[in-house]
């Protein structure tokens, strides 16, 4: 089937890598369809729905008189202000993976437990570290690494279990990158082997940029210069409205969006937390959904067959505004309509 915009659906359905694929494609899949990269919806990546906060593009633009200067080595000034509003030190990286790199070496192997962050894999990888899925049993020199919230299917370790895990492995990572979406406490000064990594990438819709920090990573654990000017003076902003995550009611607007998919024929479970939902399909056909989703409404949904533990089953989306809710909604419908009807499920 050739679309509007000159490409067929079934070209959407390109084979991704079995691992490492992640969402925020829109670039590609604009380049491939000759769709304007402003019409697509993407709901594919877990950010903001309101994007960056108040004053982080002024602080951009200002920040470009000084491209002729170098930044501050390690970023200090963004550092001493999260100390401030964390209260403890920490880290600041160019994005949680850089910190994940980083919390990783040096590991005899790193644990996870899919379905879980295929970035994980990847950060281990380059960290020249083997990963091993499940729970255990450990040896002297693991790291264990737990999402909190976990993506895609939004677990909510306990921290207690964070405590009992620290008191057998060499360390535990703890990914906190969706947490400020919520009201759970952190796990920062929870044991002393325990990593603490944060996204700001995500809680302030920066992903341009990139940003986070980690709290407990050892001194020179990342290079110097590792974040930009203009990620530092956006990274300044962004702790000015330190409660944008929480500003908007992201909370009633997943539970209406999960409620409305749920609702869906050929939807057989919804979960998730923060701002992201997995839909369980009655079918394999998630790479369909995917293509005939964005070819005929603009909406970029995740085929999540390439998350570790997951499968042809499984789609992700992020919770958007209302409106963009009711678009995800009526794009997943018209989506599945179409692929269960070619598989030939009811």
């Amino acid at each position: 089937m050739v679309g509007r915009h000159g490409v067929g659906a079934e070209l959407l359905s390109l084979t991704l890598p079995a691992a490492g694929r992640h969402g925020a494609d829109a670039w590609r899949v604009a380049r491939l369809t000759g769709r304007p990269l402003a019409t697509i919806l993407d709901v594919s990546a877990n950010l903001h729905p309101w994007g960056p906060p108040p004053g982080v593009r002024e602080a951009v633009a200002r920040a470009v008189e000084d491209l002729d200067r170098y930044p501050p080595p390690y970023a200090e000034p963004l550092a001493e202000r999260l100390e401030e509003v964390v209260g403890s030190p920490v880290i600041v990286g160019n994005g949680a993976t850089e910190l994940l790199v980083a919390a990783f070496r040096r590991a005899r192997r790193v644990w996870v437990r899919p379905p879980c962050y295929g970035g994980y894999a990847e950060a281990a990888a380059a960290a020249g570290v083997p990963v091993v899925e499940g729970t255990g049993p450990y040896d002297p020199g693991d790291v264990v690494v737990v999402g909190r919230p976990n993506n895609p299917d939004g677990r909510l370790v306990d921290l207690d279990e964070v405590c009992a895990l620290a008191g057998g492995v060499d360390r535990v990572v703890v990914d906190e990158s969706f947490l400020p979406f919520t009201e759970e406490r952190s796990a920062i000064g929870l044991a002393p082997n325990v990593i603490v990594v944060q996204s700001m990438t995500k809680t302030f819709a920066i992903p341009g940029l990139r940003l986070g920090w980690a709290w407990n990573l050892p001194a020179g654990a990342l290079p110097p210069w590792s974040v930009n000017a203009l990620a530092l003076a956006a990274g300044l902003a962004c702790v000015a409205a330190w409660d944008w995550p929480r500003r908007p009611p992201i909370d009633a607007w997943r539970a209406a969006l999960a409620g409305h998919i749920a609702a869906l024929p050929g939807v057989e479970r919804v979960d998730g937390a923060a701002v992201f939902l997995r839909a369980t399909l009655a079918a394999p056909v998630a790479s369909r959904v995917r293509s005939v989703a964005l070819e005929r409404h603009g909406v970029l949904v995740r085929d999540a067959s390439t998350i570790p533990g997951c499968d042809a089953r499984h789609v992700r989306v992020a919770v958007r505004t209302p409106e963009e809710n009711a678009r995800i909604v009526v794009a997943l419908g018209s989506a599945l309509g179409a692929a269960l009807g070619e598989a030939g499920t009811p």
